[in-house]
């Protein structure tokens, strides 16, 4: 390209040099051969001393301004980057989650905590959380993000339908991350059985209901961190049709102790006869539609005679006693339930005395003796009044009833032998 500065920076030279201030000069040719009209009059004085200085002294002045209008154009696309860069999401970041509980260490959901970083001013807004369990969606909910970073705490029972490793997702600004919590607290059966356990020193018979759990990866977890959200009903049918029912959670049902893990419910076993026992739970951590949330106790109930009367084993008798002479008898007796020890024996003594005589069938001479704490044999001793066979009727009973309203049948639960005894003269 050609420089044009130097040519017309000399044409100008050349015509400023032929006028002064306050000169005319009329139409007509120029020096340099040029023509020039009478109306134009050169009104300003031109100096011709370093034209070329004076020139350049007038760029610099003007290249200012847009020096000051670039500053001005970066400054304002600087504020805009800043302003419009802010919410941007580069990357998001989510933490394991960690359970949460209250402040008897009871754990009752997950808490969720997010990372994001942005541009160059921190993000605000709020976000997508799914939860999904083998691709199947369990919850969703938005998260608000402040100063990039947020956190969500969800109960179990928002997202929890068995055991099994969740997949945790959160979205926000075109970007996602995941992450997993694996569950272990929701019991697949509830097994029910009969044991006889020691209780207060004695064997009692008790009700043991216990949760099963099928862990994912076979890792499990103590379960009584969850006891108050496990709510266990009792239903037993008495021998006497009597139906007492009882809903409590396992914490409550194992008094506070949280180191077990069944629930083992004494019977009140003093009637004879045969008992009923059911049992259920609701789990309140899984969500309504969990098939897990109720269960019924495997076998669905047990049907099972206890307090048995006890059994006499042996009696030791003489063969032959004397009158008015005191004899020693020998008795001998087991329980077969195990629930308690032999408490006493009855013995109706001269039963059935003179059969012969109708007006005097039965005597009530009638004794009970405690049977010492620790044994099931103890000895008696009588005395018979009048000669003859005597027909003895001996009876052994333990702490049981056959129906605690009717006193008639208080010495109903035993077991029963009667005994011929020879009483002579000498």
């Amino acid at each position: 390209m050609l420089d044009l500065f130097p040519m017309v920076r000399e044409t100008l030279n050349n015509k400023v040099n032929m006028v002064r201030f306050g000169t005319y000069i009329p139409s007509g040719k120029l020096p340099n051969g040029d023509t020039m009209d009478n109306e134009e009059v050169v009104v300003a004085e031109i100096q011709d001393e370093f034209p070329e200085e004076e020139y350049r002294r007038g760029s610099r002045i003007t290249a200012g301004p847009i020096i000051a209008i670039v500053i001005v154009v970066m400054i304002v696309t600087g504020l805009l980057f800043y302003l419009f860069s802010g919410d941007e999401v580069n990357d998001i970041v989510i933490l394991a989650p960690d359970d949460v509980s209250t402040g008897d260490d009871e754990r009752y959901g997950i808490e969720v905590e997010i990372h994001i970083t942005g541009g160059l001013r921190s993000v605000d807004g709020t976000g997508k959380l799914d939860i999904l369990l083998g691709g199947t969606p369990m919850h969703s909910r938005d998260v608000k993000i402040s100063s990039d970073s947020g956190t969500a705490v969800i109960d179990y029972h928002d997202f929890v339908t068995e055991n099994g490793v969740y997949d945790i997702k959160f979205s926000m600004g075109g970007r996602s991350a995941s992450t997993q919590y694996t569950a272990k607290m929701v019991p697949h059966a509830l097994n029910l059985s009969l044991q006889n356990q020691q209780i207060d020193d004695e064997l009692r018979w008790v009700a043991v209901i216990s949760p099963e759990f099928i862990y994912p990866n076979g890792e499990g977890d103590p379960m009584f961190f969850y006891s108050r959200d496990y709510d266990i009903t009792t239903r037993i049918t008495l021998p006497d049709s009597r139906v007492i029912e009882d809903t409590q959670s396992m914490w409550d049902w194992n008094r506070g102790n949280k180191t077990l893990t069944k629930v083992a419910i004494p019977l009140e076993d003093d009637l004879m006869g045969y008992y009923t026992i059911e049992a259920s739970l609701v789990n309140s951590h899984v969500n309504e539609g969990s098939p897990y949330r109720e269960l019924t106790s495997e076998p669905g109930s047990l049907r099972q005679y206890l307090n048995r009367a006890p059994e006499i084993d042996e009696i030791l008798q003489p063969s032959r006693v004397r009158v008015d002479t005191e004899a020693t008898f020998t008795l001998k007796a087991t329980d077969p339930n195990t629930n308690s020890e032999i408490e006493y024996f009855t013995v109706t003594w001269d039963w059935g005395l003179n059969e012969d005589d109708d007006e005097d069938t039965i005597s009530q001479d009638l004794e009970q003796f405690e049977v010492p704490e620790g044994t099931s044999t103890i000895r008696v001793k009588h005395t018979f009044r009048e000669i003859g066979t005597h027909r003895v009727a001996i009876t052994c009973a333990d702490n049981g009833l056959v129906d605690e309203d009717d006193p008639q049948k208080h010495f109903q639960k035993y077991d029963m032998v009667v005994i011929n005894v020879v009483v002579t003269l000498i």
